[in-house]
């Protein structure tokens, strides 16, 4: 069903036309200052934002577009805020329009984790888009059932001024996950339009039964050398 948004004066019939006109207004030039009834609705959108007191700091001085901060996948537009103060700092219409869970922002920071072994391996061999053949989600699941942690033991840091998402808190934990990715994860370079087609469970079954047949080895060949 689709439900109305409001943003300022202008009324969209559904969250997709609000994501359409924002998409728009995205894609103006590079270091266009928002205005009229552009201004309008991304001030009101950013009301929405689950930091928008951090966001706003002492106060909007004007909203513009410009490049997005390093390190930032795909599209290189983004929205930028200018304090009163002259200081700085992005920020996703998304996560106004959708914001995230906690699990959600936990995978998200993984994948942050892991970008770099992400983007070596497309500069070796190519691709739109790297797949997992094990889905993602999967791999994060069975990582914290490893560790024996659930979701929400996990703290992140992070949302920092013109920085992007978030990181896993513990460093220790963030190398475990790193090592734990580059042995288990299986990658593929696709095109835009391939999809993996594999169910998350039966993946996440496959991958728990082999963890527990490598305890079962480890705990054996202890009591062989005890033996």
């Amino acid at each position: 069903m689709r439900i109305p948004i409001t943003l300022g004066s202008t009324t969209f019939s559904s969250k997709e036309q609000a994501k359409k006109k924002i998409r728009e207004i995205l894609n103006k030039p590079i270091n266009t200052t928002l205005e009229g009834t552009d201004l309008e609705i991304m001030t009101h959108l950013l009301q929405r934002h689950p930091h928008y007191e951090r966001k706003k700091g002492v106060g909007i001085n004007k909203i513009f577009i410009s490049n997005s901060p390093p390190g930032t996948p795909g599209y290189n537009h983004c929205f930028y805020i200018l304090r009163n103060d002259n200081t700085t700092t992005d920020f996703s219409y998304l996560e106004c329009l959708e914001p995230k869970d906690h699990k959600q922002n936990v995978i998200l920071a993984m994948r942050k984790e892991i970008s770099q072994e992400i983007m070596n391996f497309q500069k070796q061999h190519g691709g739109e888009h790297i797949d997992h053949v094990i889905p993602f989600s999967v791999l994060a699941d069975c990582f914290l059932i490893a560790a024996n942690k659930n979701y929400q033991d996990i703290e992140l840091i992070g949302g920092e001024d013109n920085t992007t998402g978030y990181r896993l808190k513990d460093s220790e934990m963030a190398e475990r996950w790193q090592k734990f990715h580059s042995i288990i994860a299986v990658l593929r370079p696709l095109s835009a339009q391939e999809n993996s087609s594999r169910q998350n469970d039966k993946w996440k079954e496959e991958i728990i039964n082999a963890m527990k047949k490598g305890e079962e080895k480890v705990e054996g060949s202890k009591h062989t050398s005890e033996a």
